[in-house]
């Protein structure tokens, strides 16, 4: 069944998080929504409502916030853990694209997703290649990079600040490397595949062209850290 963004809620619902303007809350906490309130319009004739959850990170559903879910500003999906009624009746948005996000998002460990984005933002900021042509960047570790380096800029100077950016990437590559490893083994077995290094690689690859569209994402703050 495609997971479908924003549907509508009603108390007692499980969802996830994906994206909450403005605030703390990381992509991919669970909540249970404890009701509907009504939010003032300002004079507006269209009435606006938010849902009240409780937000938790552990088996033990222990809250740590309570901060309200805003339709049209916030976005969220169905938690796949729990059977719910209305699941067929939301509202459809972008089922594909919402499918595909929830699938790389929880291939990957919070704190790697962080990982990950701040590493693309150095290949960004370093300029070494293009974006679209930097996968290798991704798994074939700090040894590659550093050749990389040394082809490209043999008998040049460097900058100073781009140097420091490149010396970075150099020091996250091979655990960024690990992350995608990790994450292609996990694809495999989600798929009921023979996990074969062959398998893997396939995997990572297509992992790592998704990367980029969730830093995309992210930059124009739909996708959240």
């Amino acid at each position: 069944m495609k997971r479908v963004k924003n549907p509508e809620l009603k108390p007692g619902d499980r969802i996830i998080l994906v994206h909450m303007d403005g605030e703390s809350l990381e992509t991919g906490t669970k909540g249970i929504v404890l009701g509907i309130e009504n939010v003032p319009s300002f004079g507006k004739p269209v009435e606006r409502i938010s849902y009240k959850v409780k937000w938790y990170d552990d088996d033990e559903e222990k809250t740590i916030s309570g901060l309200s879910l805003l339709p049209g500003v916030d976005s969220w999906l169905f938690d796949p853990d729990f059977e719910q009624e209305n699941i067929t009746e939301s509202r459809i948005g972008d089922e594909d694209n919402v499918e595909e996000e929830y699938n790389f998002v929880s291939l990957f460990k919070k704190s790697d997703l962080k990982e990950l984005l701040d590493y693309i933002e150095l290949i960004r900021q370093s300029g070494l290649v293009n974006m679209m042509e930097s996968a290798p960047f991704f798994g074939s570790g700090s040894e590659y990079i550093r050749k990389f380096v040394d082809l490209h800029y043999y008998g040049k100077e460097m900058d100073e600040n781009k140097e420091e950016i490149v010396e970075k990437m150099i020091e996250k590559a091979d655990y960024i490397r690990n992350i995608f490893i990790n994450a292609g083994i996990n694809d495999v077995e989600r798929q009921n595949m023979e996990i074969t290094p062959r398998n893997v690689e396939r995997s990572m690859k297509k992992l790592i062209k998704r990367a980029f569209l969730q830093f995309v994402l992210y930059k124009r703050g739909y996708f959240t850290r």
